[in-house]
């Protein structure tokens, strides 16, 4: 799968444990988060970020909302993991 250093892309489908049919919900998290275990309990499964991304409609790794990954994303997931 396709990653960008740092994320992990987790979906949500409507049948079979989350893992067919039309997309419930998708989240983009920190891979080291305690998020993705409980996502995991919940029915999500991780997909490559060009399946998320093709899914959401949106782009991975984009923290500022400008429709694009570049250095200032990177500046912002930066200052967030340091904390």
């Amino acid at each position: 799968m396709s990653q960008l250093k740092g994320f992990k892309y987790l979906v949500r489908r409507s049948g079979e444990d989350g893992e067919i049919g039309p997309v419930e919900d998708a989240i983009q998290v920190w891979d080291d988060s305690p998020l993705c275990d409980l996502l995991r309990d919940q029915g999500y499964h991780e997909e490559a970020k060009e399946v998320w991304e093709e899914l959401t409609g949106l782009v991975a790794g984009d923290m500022d909302g400008d429709g694009d990954h570049d250095r200032e994303d990177r500046e912002i997931i930066k200052e967030a993991k340091a904390e």
